[in-house]
């Protein structure tokens, strides 16, 4: 079995399909542990291999592994995936509802990045763009400054599964995009780090909960505040389904776990008042 070979098959495979970065760079990575983990591409070791994984790793994480697997040996081993059949099986997703930030835990981190603005203007997009425009994480690394228009007022994002979508400047973003325009090319980053290359993912972590610290808000990541978005717009009565292109949701049923936060809000503040 020459496993350098088949990672190499399965990586242009990858990148002749319409996956963000990010999801071809979480598969190969799949991939390669499986490859350096088992002597043979065969039903019985990777078998053994996702059982292994499975009793090691969170839900969420057995389901990536899953899929990508599912994914690697249908691509480069579709008699081996024929032989497993539903043995390979996605394990159920939590229906937890998505944890948010209260209103006032977004204020509190917004005045916090709007004070440090002049010192850092990452922070301020990070917020405003996470917690008010609802952009994931990988969306927030990616834009440039051609991405926004000022002139129309929107901003174009690359969204999951290189799906374009068009979302309003929020009302209190607008003013620092207009100071940042005037010192970006069209071709830049929004963010980036301190030597001018784009900002990773665990950069936007790292100076997201550093803010949160200095706040005193807890809980916190990009994800966070993307759901802080959504939950805001629907407490405020923002139809389902312009909350739904909003985010950038491919099924209404994603965006309606984002009602069933509200819901509870509502009958936590009833219970209160005694209803």
């Amino acid at each position: 079995m020459d496993k350098s070979h088949l990672l190499e098959q399965f990586e242009t495979i990858l990148r002749t399909q319409k996956l963000s970065q990010l999801t071809i760079k979480a598969y190969l990575s799949v991939a390669r542990k499986l490859l350096e983990d088992v002597n043979e591409i065969d039903e019985k070791s990777v078998l053994s291999w996702a059982r292994k994984i499975a009793d090691s790793h969170k839900p969420a994480t057995v389901n990536l592994y899953y899929s990508a697997t599912r994914r690697f040996l249908e691509e480069t081993s579709p008699h081996v995936l024929l032989e497993l059949k539903d043995k390979l099986k996605i394990k159920g997703r939590s229906s937890g509802i998505p944890k948010a930030l209260s209103e006032q835990e977004l204020s509190k981190l917004w005045k916090a990045a709007v004070k440090a603005f002049d010192k850092d203007h990452r922070l301020v997009l990070i917020v405003g763009l996470g917690g008010f425009a609802g952009l994931r994480v990988s969306e927030l690394i990616s834009l440039k400054m051609f991405n926004i228009n000022l002139r129309e007022d929107y901003i174009l994002i690359n969204g999951k599964g290189r799906k374009m979508r068009i979302v309003p400047i929020p009302s209190k973003l607008k003013p620092y995009i207009f100071k940042l325009a005037s010192t970006l090319k069209e071709e830049d980053y929004l963010l980036k780090n301190r030597i001018g290359e784009p900002l990773s993912i665990h950069g936007i972590e790292y100076l997201l909960k550093e803010l949160a610290k200095k706040v005193h808000v807890n809980n916190i990541s990009p994800h966070i505040l993307r759901h802080t978005a959504a939950t805001i717009l629907l407490k405020r009565g923002v139809n389902l389904k312009i909350v739904q292109e909003f985010l950038g949701h491919a099924s209404l049923a994603t965006t309606q776990r984002y009602l069933k936060v509200t819901i509870d809000d509502m009958k936590e503040s009833l219970k209160k008042a005694g209803y």
